[in-house]
């Protein structure tokens, strides 16, 4: 393996098999794809095919941005769908702002047709919590069969001051990863929110590959 950062905190592992093809989802675009460009340069020198994918409820820059490395969605992916309040960029702050939410099994199984994910890199303002259990070892992934490889994560545990039922829940989500051993974090930083890279080991594809 060898490794390489970008956008500061984004941090993955480069490709040891030799497959061309590599899927990288974005949720939560936030205006900004210059990780992703990296990444996709980076990999090109090495001769590989990257396909991005991204989702991000606001259009606005986003739908110019993201379309110009691959294919973006409008709208919010969170554990189950419907239409719901959602912390989202406008405006350069950030507000609450009710937004159209896609399932992530759905997004993945049936809109992008994938069972392979090689990088995935999510700052979902919140709704990541309700997603933790595609990380678990009986969660909706392993049910259905799809392997993610690479996760650079960003935990929002609070927005204005102490939220200690944030705390809990991620506590209990890191010792649930340690007690399972399918994912290790190798990278962990907080500004504010806790921002992680973690890898999955459990996989054959994910050891094999990278």
């Amino acid at each position: 393996m060898s490794a390489t950062f970008y956008k500061l905190t984004h941090f993955s592992y480069l490709l040891q098999e030799n497959d061309e093809k590599h899927t990288f989802i974005t949720l939560g675009i936030g205006r900004d794809i210059t990780g992703e460009q990296r990444w996709k340069r980076k990999m090109e020198k090495l001769g590989k095919t990257v396909e991005f994918y991204g989702a991000d409820p606001m259009t606005e820059i986003n739908e110019d941005l993201y379309p110009q490395i691959g294919k973006y969605f409008p709208f919010a992916v969170s554990r189950t769908p419907g239409y719901a309040t959602a912390s989202v960029l406008k405006n350069r702050q950030y507000i609450n702002q009710s937004v159209v939410h896609v399932d992530i099994m759905y997004f993945v199984d049936k809109l992008l047709k994938i069972n392979k994910i090689d990088n995935l890199w999510m700052d979902a303002e919140g709704a990541e919590y309700d997603m933790f259990e595609i990380f678990m070892k009986n969660g909706s992934f392993a049910q259905n069969g799809i392997d993610v490889c690479q996760i650079n994560i960003e935990v929002h545990l609070s927005e204005t001051g102490p939220n200690h039922l944030n705390y809990e829940r991620f506590m209990k989500f890191v010792k649930q990863l340690i007690r399972e051993e399918q994912f290790a974090i190798f990278k962990t930083e907080e500004v504010i929110h806790m921002r992680m890279y973690m890898f999955n080991f459990a996989s054959s594809f994910c050891r094999h590959k990278y």
